[in-house]
């Protein structure tokens, strides 16, 4: 659940006729591979309903330099859970590989000051520990409750 096996670079080459002006781009906004779903369809004029997908088309933003469609992004794997909003990220449960645990239960980082997650900074910001955990178990909750 921590950046070194989730933030990973990606490329997406768009013809000309539908980039828009923003030719040779970079964007480091965060978003998520199942975004790629509703952006073909949006970028091929296939209407889908805004429900369809929790995932949201990222052709706005890849034709206007614009940011992320996310508010929030969510993971979860195992007993691990997730959320990024903004720069700070929160994990319940962490493991740093498949077999070795981490210290604590609660992480959270500040990803623009720490991307390697290396520093916890949850005994800071115990409100802010508060609302992502009471929102990753809500959303966590509603994922599980529709399978």
């Amino acid at each position: 659940m921590f950046d070194g096996g989730i933030r990973e670079p990606a490329i997406l080459y768009v013809p000309d006729a539908l980039r828009g002006g923003t030719c040779g781009s970079v964007n480091d906004e965060p978003v998520m591979m199942a975004d790629i779903v509703p952006t073909v369809l949006d970028w091929v004029g296939v209407p889908y309903a805004a429900d369809t997908f929790a995932e949201r088309s990222l052709k706005p933003m890849l034709t206007q330099a614009g940011t992320s469609p996310h508010e929030r992004l969510y993971w979860e794997y195992g007993k691990q859970l997730a959320v990024r909003e903004g720069n700070w990220k929160l994990v319940l449960n962490g493991m740093l590989d498949f077999y070795k645990g981490q210290p604590d239960e609660v992480h959270l980082s500040d990803l623009s000051d720490d991307p390697g997650e290396r520093v916890n900074l949850a005994e800071e910001h115990p409100e802010l520990v508060e609302r992502l955990t009471a929102d990753v178990k809500r959303w966590y909750d509603e994922l599980t409750a529709e399978g």
